[in-house]
């Protein structure tokens, strides 16, 4: 398959690069995808011919083309693609993915989002992790869609019976909370685009004034997010600070509902006291 160059090519790879490369290709490495509202990123058919659905590596090796070639080691270092090259430099990439190979989710939100491209995005976790010393590395990997230089993750939940919002209503309320999002229904399906924009990362700590901005907008928004907030977390692992504020990034937005009106306040005081501990 011909694979879709969505960035300027790279001069070279960079030194950090070709070792990351190296350390990815020394022994094996683990491409994984989200559990959290993600639907499959290759189709079931595409899949299953890998291992009945399981080996995602060996597929999505294959599904990406060229980059995928090289990440096997088959080709020469100088023949890198200009995706691969972003990734080894700990960059959010897209791969763009023929419509031929992507599982009907991905087809509907490239077609309801009128996007130019179906894909991944991918990005690096860690190489050479001390508790999985069999792996080269850990690729993270999420189905996505792109338009103009714009790339989104897609997220998918059904609609419960009974929950009238319009796509504008439910935008209108994760906005307040997290990335940036766009939203449409296809029957009783919800499809959300993230747009995976550049970030702070995950902050482990946050000063009063993020706090109080915050429960500001969690409670405007007043959306069922935030109850995995575990007492032993050390870091804020399902926020981020994008544009000097916190926001929720984890896809389980995509399954928010809102909050009865009574119990808005019984939500609120129990995010604070959550959050309370990070604050510095």
């Amino acid at each position: 398959m011909n694979n879709t160059h969505n960035n300027p090519p790279a001069e070279a790879m960079s030194s950090e690069s070709m070792r990351q490369l190296s350390e990815l290709q020394e022994n094996s490495f683990l491409i994984v995808e989200p559990r959290d509202c993600s639907p499959h990123i290759l189709s079931r058919e595409f899949r299953s011919a890998y291992g009945y659905g399981s080996d995602t590596t060996s597929a999505m090796l294959e599904a990406i083309g060229e980059s995928g070639q090289i990440l096997k080691g088959s080709r020469d270092y100088a023949e890198h693609s200009p995706e691969l090259a972003q990734l080894l430099d700990n960059k959010p990439t897209f791969f763009a993915l023929s419509p031929s190979v992507v599982s009907e989710d991905i087809q509907t939100a490239y077609r309801l989002f009128d996007a130019d491209t179906p894909g991944a995005i991918m990005k690096i976790s860690f190489t050479h992790h001390a508790y999985l010393e069999h792996l080269g590395g850990k690729i993270e990997s999420f189905p996505a869609i792109k338009k103009g230089t714009d790339m989104y993750r897609v997220l998918r939940s059904i609609r419960p019976e009974g929950d009238q919002r319009s796509d504008t209503e439910v935008e209108q309320s994760m906005n307040l909370v997290t990335l940036p999002s766009r939203v449409r229904t296809d029957g009783n399906t919800r499809y959300i685009a993230m747009n995976f924009v550049e970030h702070d990362g995950h902050p482990a700590t946050i000063s009063r004034k993020d706090l109080d901005d915050w429960l500001e907008r969690y409670h405007a928004a007043g959306l069922t997010i935030g109850q995995d907030i575990g007492s032993d977390d050390e870091t804020l692992d399902n926020f981020v600070i994008y544009q000097d504020k916190l926001y929720w990034c984890d896809g389980d937005i995509a399954a928010a509902q809102p909050i009865p009106h009574a119990d808005l306040q019984q939500h609120a005081q129990h995010m604070k006291q959550s959050l309370e501990r990070f604050v510095r």
